[in-house]
């Protein structure tokens, strides 16, 4: 037997210790359902994140959103195979993509084409990354960015944000810096049960929390981002859209939101009825 066949065969029976734990297979499956939510939810996003800034032509940050998917998958992956270490750096990436995403479309809608007034630092931080040449932005201003517009500073302040994330980011930036010795990968058989459940909870509610706070935050920047496609549709076929569809939330999106944003805050419903003209 070759080393890769003994080391494929390891693979296989960690994969079935792992899932031989109730718990554990909860929270692949729970991947699993943010994966298939979010690739309808970036397909809804087609034609409706298209940006334009003074520096920049015509853009879609779309291959952005269509990463941070691929990202979850591989969180999927590493979780099947018992490689917390690598999975929490994930997570972490796939925090980084999304809240890019979020940064962009932020920049693009507080632009106004026609002031005279130099590009800001944002703006040209857009113009640098699709040249390829961004460097040193660093998620921490990414984020003040984004709290700090008018659509999103009361949301912000009011869900304590900024404390739910500090605490997300220490816990990631452990795995990624390997700041202790249980931070590293090791093979699932060292782990009992219980730092199982541990880990897939605390891996569950991080992806939730940060795909629900996404999902949340891009809806008050840009409310189209949950509309359902039958206002669209009836354009399409030339016919007179139903009264009020412009307003009507995908299915699956408000499904999620009804699902998840207990996550953030008990009135956040509340929040997007009174904050966007969507009928959720």
């Amino acid at each position: 037997m070759s080393i890769w066949d003994s080391t494929s065969k390891d693979f296989a029976n960690q994969n079935e210790y792992l899932c031989s734990i109730k718990d554990y297979q909860n929270y692949l499956d729970g991947i699993k359902q943010t994966l298939e939510f979010m690739s309808s939810y970036s397909f809804l996003q087609f034609g409706r994140d298209t940006v334009i800034t003074k520096l920049s032509s015509i853009l879609s940050p779309a291959p952005i959103l269509d990463s941070a998917i691929k990202t979850l998958h591989s969180v999927l992956l590493c979780g099947e195979y018992g490689k917390f270490s690598d999975a929490s750096v994930l997570i972490r990436k796939y925090r980084d993509d999304l809240f890019f995403y979020l940064y962009i479309i932020s920049i693009a809608e507080s632009c106004n084409l026609l002031d005279e007034n130099p590009p800001t630092e944002h703006e040209e931080n857009i113009k640098k990354w699709q040249q390829n040449k961004l460097s040193n932005l660093n998620i921490s201003e990414i984020m003040k960015y984004i709290a700090s517009r008018p659509e999103l500073k009361n949301a912000v302040k009011k869900y304590n944000f900024q404390l739910v994330f500090n605490k997300i980011s220490t816990e990631l930036n452990n795995y990624v810096h390997g700041n202790g010795v249980k931070y590293y990968n090791q093979h699932p058989s060292s782990y009992d049960e219980k730092s199982i459940r541990t880990f897939a909870d605390y891996s569950n509610n991080h992806i939730n929390y940060i795909t629900i706070t996404f999902v949340f935050l891009l809806s008050l920047i840009k409310p189209i981002s949950m509309m359902s496609t039958d206002y669209v549709d009836s354009l399409d076929f030339n016919e007179s859209p139903p009264e009020g569809s412009q307003y009507w939330v995908a299915p699956f999106v408000n499904e999620y939101i009804q699902g998840y944003i207990s996550l953030l805050g008990n009135d956040c419903i509340n929040y997007l009825r009174d904050n966007t003209s969507m009928q959720i």
